[in-house]
């Protein structure tokens, strides 16, 4: 698990705790983020999906267990989205919740993803450009 102090109120530190942890579901490399991305953790995100990066087509970003998404950590998803585009795949979200929807459309981003409800879903969109 990693924390990270997201902000300052008056002198006291609010502690935004970010878990990331990686898997493969057939073959698909998964990115498993839980907690709140904040700005703070936009570089161990990008490390994270930058060790991902190179395991093949397509990525899995399963978000079903986020709650915020700083436009800092949508930049890094949308770079990564990018760079997968560019070599014929897709990087893919999964369990987008409402507040990370919002985030989503408020930077107009959505259509850099395939979005799906859940991670076997993802997984299954993933696997179409893998092929």
């Amino acid at each position: 698990m990693i924390t990270s102090v997201a902000n300052h109120v008056g002198n006291r530190h609010i502690l935004w705790k970010l878990d990331i942890a990686t898997a493969r579901a057939r073959g698909v490399p998964v990115l498993i983020l839980g907690g709140r991305l904040g700005h703070a953790d936009s570089a161990d995100l990008e490390e994270a999906m930058n060790r991902c990066l190179g395991d093949g087509r397509s990525m899995v970003v399963d978000l079903s267990s986020v709650d915020y998404l700083s436009s800092r950590c949508l930049d890094v998803l949308a770079r990564a989205a990018d760079r997968y585009a560019a070599g014929g795949g897709r990087l893919a979200l999964a369990g987008v919740a409402p507040a990370v929807g919002l985030a989503l459309d408020l930077a107009n981003s959505r259509a850099a993803f395939v979005i799906e409800p859940t991670r076997d879903e993802a997984v299954a969109r993933a696997l179409d450009f893998n092929a």
